[in-house]
């Protein structure tokens, strides 16, 4: 299937059709880095989402789903939620980072075995940004 261009209007995180057809003609990737987390039946749940936000981001997620197929990524990394989870669906890591200035907003990726190991930020830079988790 090929991907589809997300309707209204685009921010600069919003990836585009030929954006998903680029990353598909690249071909496989063990990670893929992105925004928002490809539509591969994961639904987070409880999060408060603004109508429209909900609408794009659905869109932006079926328009990943088709590059995760073609790439075949071991793990996929994203941001966008502010929420860390980590969760497998398909035999594919989705892992999703926290907000800025928390534990779980920053990691260490090993390139060789793909162990993603959470990097805790210094108390003083919590403390700066009034976070304390």
């Amino acid at each position: 299937m090929a991907p589809r261009e997300v309707q209204g209007p685009r921010a600069p995180e919003v990836p585009s059709a030929s954006d998903a057809e680029r990353a598909i003609n690249q071909g496989p990737a063990d990670v893929l880095l992105c925004h928002d987390h490809p539509s591969l039946g994961y639904r987070l749940k409880g999060l408060p989402i603004p109508e429209a936000d909900e609408r794009t981001s659905t869109q932006v997620r079926r328009l990943l789903a088709p590059v995760v197929e073609a790439v075949c990524p071991k793990l996929v990394v994203h941001g966008h939620w502010h929420h860390a989870y980590e969760t497998e669906p398909n035999g594919i890591t989705i892992k999703g980072l926290d907000c800025d200035n928390t534990n779980r907003a920053v990691a260490v990726l090993d390139l060789d075995t793909l162990d993603f190991e959470d990097w805790d930020l210094p108390d003083p830079a919590r403390r700066r940004w009034g976070r304390n988790s």
